[in-house]
């Protein structure tokens, strides 16, 4: 708080305490009713610089909420910043482990087809999986643009947090198809062997 404002309302607070008994002590004056006019027109001297003093606090107080508020966005806004980036790295890692699932069930389904077994349906499966994939990872990407648009056009950080989790919420319910997608091809190959059949040589006719 101002000292200079401090020092003013006890000056102040200090008159109003002793002024009754240095008007009291003076000559009588002409007027009779001078004295209660003084002391009126003192009090309300008094009365409007306590108002304008506790105005100036309020404001005062009001500015430094303000600027406390700005400081813990832009805190939560940066602690927003490095969760939203852990966890696109992890997101990311996910989507990537699935392309590497789905490549290793193309190897097997082309080690199926080359042994001899029909796997028609299967690459058919395999191909609406990557077509998923490549949904999960649009979203993700999207997500990202969307969120660090929202950062740098400093929108509020309760906004910013709901969309984050909705977006979030989105891209996992994509991997989660991708996911169960692949295993359902992999389910599908049980039971497929790589092993050519072997040919049968028919027995001649003596």
């Amino acid at each position: 708080m101002n000292k200079h404002i401090v020092s003013t309302l006890a000056l102040a607070t200090f008159l109003v305490a002793t002024a009754a008994p240095a008007l009291a002590d003076e000559s009588p004056s002409p007027s009779p009713s001078g004295s209660p006019r003084l002391r009126r027109e003192f009090r309300q001297e008094v009365k409007e610089i306590r108002k304008d003093t506790r105005q100036e606090i309020a404001s005062r107080s009001k500015e430094l909420q303000a600027k406390l508020k700005e400081k813990r966005d832009l805190e939560r806004k940066n602690r927003l910043v490095k969760f939203w980036k852990k966890t696109g790295e992890r997101l990311q890692k996910l989507i990537n482990r699935e392309k590497k699932m789905a490549d290793k069930i193309g190897a097997r389904l082309d080690r199926l087809a080359a042994a001899g077994r029909d796997v028609t349906k299967l690459k058919a499966d395999l191909v609406a999986a990557r077509a998923k994939i490549d949904g999960a990872q649009a979203a993700f990407d999207s997500a990202v643009t969307e969120l660090k648009k929202m950062v740098d056009d400093g929108k509020p950080v309760a906004d910013i947090i709901a969309k984050a989790r909705e977006l979030h919420k989105g891209v996992v319910g994509k991997i989660r198809e991708v996911h169960k997608a692949l295993i359902d091809v992999i389910v599908s190959t049980r039971g497929m062997s790589i092993t050519p059949t072997p040919s049968v040589t028919p027995t001649p006719t003596p």
